[in-house]
Formats: C-alpha cells, structure tokens, sequence
C-alpha cells in the first residue's frame, strides 16, 4: 500500500502537484507512521503549500531525481503535507526548526523518528551541491546514519510555551522607531504590508493626537495602492515585494491578503475620507469575483508563476503597451512591470490583453477560516464604506462548511482546526449585528469554541491524530489563531452583555492584532438602540434593541443621535 506515490487520492491542489514525483510520498496519517514504526525508518515531513515558488523548484529539481528517489523510497517513510490544510504539523515542525536553526520557511523538511521525535531540519535543498550546502542525496545519507546510530538517543521535543508578553500600553510612539520614512512600512529589505499593525493603529481613537503616525499610516496606504504590490491591472494584491522601494512584487496573491487589505483601507477611508481608498477597495472586490470566486466561496491563491517563470502573466513589453513610460515601468526579466495607477480606460484594455494570456494556476481549495476572514472585511466594507458585497452569500455558503478546515471540489478534510471555529464565531458576531445571527447561535458556536481548550491551552485540534499542538499567539501576517479567538470572545462576551477577557497589552509589531483586541475591550461602544447608528467607529458595535442606550467603559447612557 504504501510502496508508490499516494498523493493522487489528495484533496490538496499542493499535494497533486507532487503526485507525479518517483518519492513514495504518502499524506499523513496513523496507518503511514504505524508503517514507519514497524519499517522502523526515519520519516522526512516535508511541508509547503501549492504557490509557493522554491517548493516548485524543490519538487522539479530534487524530488523528481530518480537517484534521490531510490533511496528515499528504501530509507526513509516520506509524508508530504500541506501547510494550509495541517497547521498544527506545520506549526510543531517550524517551531523545531525555528529553535534550533534560529530560522525558517517554505519548502520545510524536517526528518523525524517514527514516534515523532524530530533531529533534523532543512528548507530548500537543490539535488546538488549549491548555495554552500551538499546536495540532498548526500545530506538524506548524513541523516539516516545519525538516526541509526542515535535513533535511541534522540528526546522528545515539546515546542517552547511561549507567553505573550504584558505590558501596560503600547506606546504609539514605539511604533516610530520603525517607520521607514522614505518609503513607508517599516524598515526592511523586503515589504510586506503590516496588516495587523495597521489594524490597530488605524482603530486607535487615541492616533489624532500623533500627527507623525497619521502622517506614515496615510503615507503607507498610498505607497501600497500605487506600487508594485498593487495589482494595478486586474485589482487586488500581491503577498510582498522583494525590494524596500515596493517596486517588484513576489507575484503571488493570497486571499487572506485580500481580505486584511479590505478591512485596512476601510479604516483607512474613515479616518482619511481619500476617495482613492474607494477606488482601490472596488478594484479587490472585482478581483474577488474574477478570479477567485468558486461557487460562492473563494479559493486559497494564485501562483506566482505562470508555466514555471514567475510573474508572466502580468508583465509587459514596448509592443503591448506603448505608453509604458508615463506610468513608471520597472524592468524584470527581460520585460516591464507597472508600478503606478492606470486610469480606467487603459486599465480595462490591458486588462483584455492579459485574460488572453495564460494564467498562474489557483489553488482551489476552500479554507474556511480565511473565508470567515473575508467575510470580515466584506462587513467593513459596507459599515465605513456603504459598498455592497457578498458578504451574505458567503456567510450562507461558509456555515455550510464550517466543519471542516479545507474542501475541493466536494471532498471535504476530515481536520476541524481552532482557528476555524474562532473563526467562525468571529464572522458570526459581524452577522449578529446584521440581524442574520441570533444570540443562542452566538451561545452555541462559543461553546463549541470552548472544546479546543485542554486545562489552560488552547490547542488547534484536540482530536488531532499527530500531537496536541498549542495554538499559534504571533501576528503575522494575519491575526494569529490566538488574537482571531480573542477577538471573537470578546465581541461575542460584548454583544451578550458579559465579562470580557481583561487582556493586557503586548508587545508593538508582533502582536498587533492582539493589541486592537485589547484595545476594543477598553474602548469599545455598545450602541443598543432601535436603528443602526449613523456614526462610524471601529471600535463600536451595534445591537438592535429597545433601550436606545450607549454603553462605554461600564457604563451606559441615553443614545442621541448626532445626525
């Protein structure tokens, strides 16, 4: 059963990419580390996810290796997992690799013992000798020797309990001392968009008063629409940029990058009321609906490669676009990408041009807990913006599914995961406001939530069939599982009239979506009236109800509209 190449049987677009590779590969489960105990062979977990460009490289380069294989196939157990679908094994398996090597990332290797011990850990390894290290073959041969010769040796490894960080406030001037004041962002090589430090600064009642951090929010949410990271043809955003201009994206679009960027430039436009903000807020929803829409749920990414070269798709040559120069062209391989606003019209022939082109492929699975972050966006969207969505069609379509973590293409993952039903509950609190959700739907779903939680830990799967991994507390790039729950838990205890959690502050940067959670606890106002208020916060929430009162800081006044 186990001697050839199992993943043709996957629901994962990622695992499918690897089905063809001569390795063994097997999806993880009990009956394939049973094997590996019985065999008693070391097991390689090797970890990435379908637009992950160097996992490309990996899986046409090393693990398509006939040699390679061979010996893979006669040493080891080898499991292929995908990051999006199993986040506690990816989490325990960066974790390690994170301790012990003081980095990480994508293609993630780790070799561990049949009983789930890990020694060792690698991210890219070309089939030879390259970028100062041995070719796989020889390091599969190093590893295996160690394991036998130690395999009795080896200590179980339990991922550091990490806690948060208190302290009394974050000091919006903390935030200062990273600003990139030329560029925007914060300081670094590369670009990321810092959504959730975005998040909270931009919901902080208190950032009137610090005229310097007003100016680089604005700075930076204008830097993004204009540059490279924004899609400027077919709308929406690209994850990061590889230089700290923003000029040259990693042309891969993910879509809890759509969903964060919803959400920031609504706040962004009710605090700055640019009607740029607008504009580039209906460019995400149109390519929402172009290009990752499936059947009312929306599909996890795009590539960033289109037929193995990255970034064809949407780059462009003198021929194709005669008027390159006037909007600030940025040469990359051989062509030309644009790195500023296109007006309408030409935008849309453009945009005609590129749909002849091939496309990067999607992964088409569903992840319910980025579209219940979506459907979050979709809500601020119309609160701060008045614009209409399908926040109501994907809520319907979400609560379908909502007990499993991925589908594609009607085969549903057996895993349900924290951060989906945090999740959840989160988007059901927006929808309480909407008078879609009741109170006792709210009750049952938290309660639900309460099963993830063993003693004091909350854990991503309590039923898992790898180990009890805790669930994750950094933020980034998205709120983590940890600050999603706070932040369900909370508007769930505030809508229902209840004790919040009492969260202390963290640390800035790093634990930002936490910081907002905290900060919608000691700020936040429960308006309790008849109609919906016409003022627009966000850090308010809305019930509808008879009293017509306003409830802030535990105490709650008569309601009058300031219209």
């Amino acid at each position: 059963m186990f001697n050839r190449n199992n993943l043709d049987k996957s629901s994962s677009p990622y695992l499918l990419q690897h089905q063809s590779n001569p390795i063994h590969w097997q999806e993880y489960s009990n009956e394939v580390i049973a094997y590996a105990k019985e065999m008693d062979r070391p097991v390689l977990i090797s970890i990435g996810y379908s637009t992950c460009h160097w996992c490309h490289v990996m899986a046409a380069d090393t693990f398509s290796n006939i040699e390679i294989a061979k010996f893979m196939n006669e040493n080891y157990i080898c499991i292929k997992v995908d990051r999006e679908q199993r986040p506690d094994i990816d989490t325990f398996c960066m974790s390690f690799m994170q301790e012990a090597y003081g980095q990480g990332g994508w293609p993630l290797n780790v070799v561990v013992t049949p009983d789930l011990k890990p020694f060792f850990a690698a991210t890219y390894i070309a089939s030879t000798p390259k970028y100062s290290m041995p070719g796989f073959l020889e390091i599969a041969q190093k590893v295996l020797a160690y394991y036998e010769e130690n395999k009795n040796d080896i200590e179980t490894y339990q991922p550091q309990n990490f806690q948060t960080p208190e302290i009394e406030s974050p000091e919006l001037l903390n935030y200062v001392k990273q600003f990139d004041i030329v560029d925007f962002g914060f300081i670094g090589n590369q670009k990321f968009p810092p959504h959730c430090t975005l998040l909270y600064l931009l919901s902080n009642p208190h950032i009137s008063q610090y005229e310097e951090i007003k100016a680089f929010l604005k700075n930076t949410l204008d830097k993004m629409q204009d540059s490279g990271l924004h899609d400027q043809i077919g709308g929406g955003f690209f994850r990061y940029c590889v230089d700290k201009e923003w000029t040259i994206p990693h042309f891969e679009k993910m879509l809890y990058d759509q969903a964060m960027m919803l959400i920031n430039y609504s706040l962004g436009y009710n605090l700055f009321k640019d009607e740029s903000y607008k504009e580039t807020i209906k460019q995400i929803l149109f390519s929402l609906e172009d290009t990752f829409n499936k059947n009312g749920l929306y599909m996890s990414g795009h590539d960033a490669d289109t037929d193995h070269e990255e970034g064809t798709t949407y780059l462009w040559d003198d021929s194709e676009f005669p008027t390159l120069e006037n909007y600030r062209p940025i040469p990359f391989e051989g062509k030309y990408h644009v790195n500023s606003q296109v007006d309408k019209v030409l935008r849309s022939s453009l945009y005609e041009i590129r749909k002849t082109r091939p496309q990067p492929s999607v992964d088409s699975k569903i992840i319910t807990s980025w579209n219940c972050l979506l459907g979050v966006g979709f809500f601020y969207v119309e609160k701060f913006l008045g614009l209409e969505t399908e926040l109501q069609n994907l809520f319907t379509n979400v609560s379908a599914q909502k007990r499993t973590h991925t589908s594609n293409d009607n085969k549903h993952q057996k895993e349900y995961f924290l951060e989906d039903a945090a999740s959840y509950l989160l988007l059901q609190t927006f929808m309480y406001e909407n008078q879609v959700v009741t109170l006792e739907e709210l009750k049952l779903q938290y309660e639900e939530v309460l099963q993830f939680k063993i003693e004091e830990s909350w854990v991503e799967n309590p039923d898992s069939d790898f180990l009890n991994v805790e669930a994750q507390k950094f933020d980034h790039p998205t709120p983590s599982t940890i600050s999603i729950l706070e932040w369900a838990i909370t508007r769930y205890k505030i809508l229902s009239d209840q004790e919040t959690l009492d969260l202390d502050y963290s640390l800035p940067l790093n634990f930002d979506a936490h910081n907002f959670v905290a900060l919608l606890e000691r700020e936040s106002k429960f308006f309790k009236c008849e109609t919906e208020p016409k003022e627009k916060s966000p850090l308010s929430l809305f019930k509808k109800d008879k009293d017509n009162v306003v409830c802030y800081k535990d105490a709650c006044t008569p309601y009058i509209s300031t219209e």
